[in-house]
């Protein structure tokens, strides 16, 4: 079992470093959101974002062959682009393991293009191949360099991956995480996505043939390791795209640590979703599987659902929420970092994550909830009047959402909030109070159960949804002010921008702003 940390990117020179560094190679890569994210992390730092597309796929266009085809049109287009010379299919565990027709892609696309397009094994798969090149050998293949790629076009960023997500949010005491996952998934949470503070995340150290029978047994045995050599109460699993794909019995590898009188779980991310999507799953799995021991008897409790720092920023934003509930003589926990043992008394939802387990423990164990961010004074004091009408209560749900619409209106920007949807609801709520009415609230979804989620927010319905350049455009073009993650900024050229750093966006390198 090796550890993840977050640590700097190597400044040792690898193959993209060399592909990027001609001007005439588009790099085209496909696979789970870590494959994609961590080249695109690479890109931006290089500057050659514009020399980089990515592939967006299911877990399911791998399991019933739809993304061969899927990549074949991508790479189409990546030739295409004005300025390629050469189209570089950087594959992916999953690319591999489904046996992608590499000689088909290349020559076929040739022809199509005139373009010369070549697949580039990498990962611990790529390195088992008897056809992989070492990348001096493969560039040889490469014509001279001429011309230069249009540096106008690029892609939205890849967001943080569903197992990331988790990771992220899970950091009870005593308990260590680990990422089921070869060794490329870990490089872009070391690189990017995992706060520097975060201890005992690991991955096990898997072998080829842990693809063809399974990743239990390396998995179980490389836990009791650990467990021998650290003081540990608990193991919380973290799937990824290649034990998804494989089918991977996570909950036998999770049930073998019960049997030894340890606590375990294993949360069924397969690497395709996003965060939001990631730590909202985890939150309803646990809410669910605690509702059958939680003692019904309500304790003097307050539970914060959807809260983990790239999700939703410092805690310092929420101190006066938390310093008014102890005032009134209630705890507060964080659902992934303390076990309840009681149902609380109410449950603070600070981002669209939370939502979902939320709802679920209004209808079954009438836990009310308030799902708000509050900014400025007005919010704040709305927000602790809900509080007490819920405590007094015992049952309902308050949000946070712009409702007045007897405001008079003083300015004429139009402003454009892009962010995590429960956030910007709390900033935008605070402006219009300001008089400024022209308000658009975006938010970007990778998939369509993430798009669900940003629905279920308040104001959720009016929320314009970001999947592509294309739609960023049309938002782009209707702002005069834009209020997103910084790394966002380039996209709003000649627009005045005010940062609003996202995790989901950013990693961990937002919540240093």
């Amino acid at each position: 079992m090796k550890t993840i940390q977050a640590e700097k990117r190597s400044k040792a020179e690898i193959a993209m470093t060399r592909f990027w560094k001609r001007k005439d190679v588009m790099v085209v890569a496909a696979g789970s959101i870590p494959c994609i994210r961590e080249l695109y992390i690479l890109a931006k730092e290089m500057g050659t974002l514009h020399q980089f597309r990515y592939v967006s796929l299911t877990n399911s266009d791998y399991i019933l062959g739809s993304a061969e085809d899927i990549i074949r049109e991508a790479l189409r287009k990546a030739a295409l682009v004005s300025g390629v010379q050469v189209v570089v299919f950087y594959l992916s565990c999953l690319d591999i393991l489904v046996r992608l027709d590499f000689h088909n892609l290349e020559e076929k696309s040739y022809k199509e293009t005139g373009v010369l397009v070549k697949c580039f094994y990498r990962g611990p798969l790529g390195k088992e191949e008897k056809e992989r090149l070492d990348v001096d050998t493969f560039m040889r293949t490469f014509p001279k360099e001429t011309g230069t790629i249009d540096p106008s076009s690029s892609q939205l960023p890849p967001p943080v991956s569903d197992g990331a997500g988790i990771s992220d949010w899970m950091r009870r005491h005593g308990w260590a995480n680990v990422l089921v996952t070869p060794a490329g998934c870990r490089s872009c949470m070391s690189d990017c996505d995992m706060t520097e503070d975060q201890k005992h995340v690991y991955y096990p150290t898997v072998v080829t043939r842990d693809f063809v029978f399974g990743m239990e047994d390396t998995t179980k045995k490389q836990t009791d390791a650990l467990l021998k050599q650290t003081k540990l109460s608990g193991v919380s699993f973290i799937g990824t795209a290649v034990p998804s794909f494989i089918g991977m019995d996570g909950e036998s590898v999770a049930e073998s640590l019960c049997e030894k009188d340890y606590q375990a779980v294993y949360w069924e991310a397969d690497g395709f979703h996003d965060a939001l999507y990631g730590v909202s799953q985890a939150e309803l799995q646990q809410v669910r599987c605690k509702a059958n021991w939680l003692l019904k008897e309500k304790k003097k409790v307050v539970q914060i659902l959807g809260y983990s720092p790239l999700l939703a920023g410092p805690m310092t934003d929420l101190e006066e929420g938390f310093s008014f509930l102890r005032q009134l003589g209630y705890e507060v926990i964080f659902d992934g970092q303390q076990a309840a043992r009681n149902v609380p008394v109410l449950n603070w939802v600070v981002s669209t994550a939370g939502i979902a387990a939320a709802r679920w423990m209004q209808e079954r164990l009438q836990t009310p909830s308030i799902i708000s961010r509050p900014l400025g004074d007005h919010a704040w004091s709305t927000w602790k009047k809900q509080v007490q009408e819920l405590l007094r209560d015992g049952k309902g749900e308050r949000k946070l959402q712009i409702h007045r619409m007897d405001i008079p209106q003083k300015y004429e920007e139009h402003i454009l909030f892009i962010g995590e949807p429960v956030q910007i609801m709390g900033v935008a709520h605070a402006l219009w109070h300001e008089g400024y009415a022209q308000i658009r609230l975006s938010s970007m979804a990778w998939s369509k159960e993430s798009e669900k989620l940003i629905r279920s927010a308040p104001g959720g319905d009016s929320f314009h949804i970001l999947r592509n350049m294309s739609d960023l455009v049309k938002e782009r073009d209707w702002a005069d002010v834009v209020y997103c993650d910084p790394w966002l900024f380039p996209f709003f050229d000649g627009k005045k921008t005010v940062s609003m750093p996202w995790g989901l966006i950013s990693g961990r390198t937002g919540l240093s702003r």
